[in-house]
């Protein structure tokens, strides 16, 4: 399934990130898109210095499910985590993370895409890590933009609707 992230959401991406996007279409030659942001230095980089060691140990060595549907998303997720210190599981569903939760495995994060094949969603997931392993925390994205957190607000709270008892 190829990845349909649309111009707009592009567009709004860089402009967030004080950058921009510029397009140059030309009949029978194709189009041509530059998506132009900032560079950015660590602070760490402009002193000359090394990261200290609580910034690779530590937290940084936590362990990250990653369940995303996108191949080429995931393998950019992942070694973008992988870079920083994280030791990353990739999983294409919801169903197959289940199960790999089900198991004595610790995992210390699942970083989960809403929109994944089979049973159970994003949403789904997070719901089940809440009830079945607590310990775990979860962080939902997606590449739908600004839409995405009043769909997960309404999503969460409709499908954890409960009625006081009396």
């Amino acid at each position: 399934m190829p990845v349909r992230l649309g111009l707009p959401l592009v567009a709004n991406f860089a402009a967030e990130s004080g950058g921009g996007v510029s397009l140059k279409s030309e009949l029978g030659v194709g189009t041509t898109v530059s998506i132009w942001l900032p560079i950015v230095v660590p602070e760490r980089e402009k002193k000359g210095t090394k990261p200290a060691e609580s910034e690779t140990s530590g937290s940084a060595r936590a362990r990250v499910l990653l369940v995303e549907d996108e191949p080429l998303v995931g393998r950019f997720v992942a070694r973008t985590l992988e870079r920083v210190g994280f030791e990353v599981a990739v999983l294409d569903s919801a169903d197959e993370a289940c199960a790999r939760l089900q198991s004595a495995e610790k995992f210390d994060l699942v970083l989960t895409d809403i929109g994944l094949p089979g049973h159970m969603d994003g949403v789904d997931l997070a719901r089940w890590i809440a009830r079945e392993r607590a310990e775990i925390a979860v962080l939902i994205s997606s590449g739908l933009g600004g839409r995405v957190s009043r769909w997960i607000s309404s999503a969460w709270s409709s499908r954890n609707h409960t009625t006081p008892a009396r």
